[in-house]
């Protein structure tokens, strides 16, 4: 459970995917090149496929995760985030119990479940490409925003951007 936990968790933050993206992922959506997963396509909002490339974290949890789900996951179960065992062996997991692990995972960690979700990881994923220099463009698409002004909320400029381009400017006077 630990492992399945962290994997969900880093692999949802790996990924930027939203979570209903996530619990409804099928095997035949992942993309290798040789054994190692590259890539997924999600199923978002509307209906609309979204082809999203993993990053290291994303690619780490899903490989770790799919060892034990192909050895003891339901064997014709499409999904790949799903129950083990018990009567929801081979069913998506719930969003309602991934919830209630993700709210534990914070209380363990010190942090106030109510300020911790799903969709903050979302948020996170998008915050870190932002201060890796990826421009909102490229964020919008990995995240399937149709609309620019979705993705525009995280090119706010911070007050220590701001201070180091004004220290930036050459002395010419």
């Amino acid at each position: 459970m630990g492992l399945r936990n962290w994997a969900f968790l880093a692999f949802l933050y790996g990924t930027g995917a939203r979570l209903s993206e996530v619990l409804g992922l099928t095997f035949d959506r992942i993309t290798y090149s040789d054994t190692l997963p590259t890539a997924v396509t999600v199923i978002g909002k509307g209906d609309k496929e979204r082809f999203v490339p993993l990053s290291p974290t994303a690619q780490r949890a899903l490989m770790q995760w799919l060892q034990v789900r192909r050895v003891e996951g339901h064997p014709t179960s499409p999904y790949v985030w799903s129950y083990l065992s018990g009567a929801n062996r081979g069913q998506p997991f719930g969003a309602r119990n991934m919830q209630k692990m993700m709210d534990a995972a914070a209380r363990k960690a010190g942090l106030d479940p109510a300020k911790v979700s799903p969709h903050k990881l979302r948020h996170s994923y998008a915050t870190a490409l932002v201060e890796h220099g990826r421009s909102l463009h490229e964020i919008g698409t990995i995240l399937g925003h149709e609309n620019p002004a979705t993705t525009a909320i995280y090119g706010r400029v911070k007050a220590q951007q701001l201070a180091q381009a004004a220290a930036s400017l050459p002395d010419v006077f």
